[in-house]
């Protein structure tokens, strides 16, 4: 993604848009900790032309509200019909109990704001979940074809 480390969202909505067109019909979206939001954000605004498999946020914070606020940051934040914008399809939601930089709680702040979402709580694994997506793999696995 362009400027990684600095994450400017505006660049990566455009990114992410343009991503989206190159691929294939029924996409599989996968994104992890701010990429994750700005995936998440990206798809609230963007319009999406082809059905999307499933979209896999993991370790996401929470912008605004009761999660997070950082300068910066701010266009991060989901409007509050965020699960209506969504591209229909399977969303789901992945956050460790001992996620040392994301605050587990902010997988509670998604289930609310998006009543859709499959959420998997784990126990294990830190904020890399233990470098083990197997779980993430088996519900990609699971999507219709």
């Amino acid at each position: 993604m362009p400027d990684e480390s600095n994450s400017p969202y505006e660049r990566w909505r455009e990114r992410i848009a343009e991503e989206i067109a190159a691929m294939g019909n029924r996409p599989v979206l996968v994104g992890h900790s701010v990429g994750a939001s700005h995936l998440l954000k990206a798809l609230t605004e963007i319009a999406v032309e082809k059905p999307v498999a499933g979209v896999f946020l993991l370790e996401t914070p929470f912008w605004g509200g009761g999660g997070w606020r950082y300068e910066g940051y701010e266009q991060l934040e989901l409007p509050a019909e965020a699960s209506a914008a969504l591209p229909a399809g399977p969303l789901f939601l992945y956050h460790a109990r001992d996620d040392e930089i994301v605050p587990f709680d902010h997988l509670a702040l998604y289930a609310r704001l998006l009543p859709q979402a499959t959420v998997r709580e784990i126990d294990e694994g830190g904020h890399q979940l233990g470098n083990d997506l197997a779980v993430v793999a088996e519900d990609i696995r699971s999507l219709e074809p």
